[in-house]
């Protein structure tokens, strides 16, 4: 009942990938949404320590019915609540 469309985007690339290597993407959720929502990206080449590229994306709730701007579901924020209690300890 929910679309996320994005409303904003941020890309900095740091070195050049290129086709075919392995890459790993750590996404991240630095606060709980309210209204909107930040992801947060660091890829990485392979295990390499210092990431590629870094970025993030805003992204707001919007009520399918209604094509309104709405608040995160509680639902969500609950599975969110949860992730970020297990992944803290």
């Amino acid at each position: 009942g929910y679309l996320l469309p994005v409303i904003e985007a941020t890309a900095k690339y740091r070195r050049p990938v290129h086709y075919d290597e392995e890459i790993r993407i750590v996404t991240t959720m630095p606060e709980m949404p309210v209204a909107r929502i930040r992801l947060e990206y660091r890829i990485y080449r392979g295990d390499e320590p210092e990431p590629v590229a870094e970025g993030y994306t805003v992204h707001s709730f919007i009520s399918a019915a209604t094509g309104k701007p709405a608040r995160a579901p509680q639902f969500f924020l609950h599975v969110v609540e949860d992730a970020m209690k297990s992944s803290r300890g």
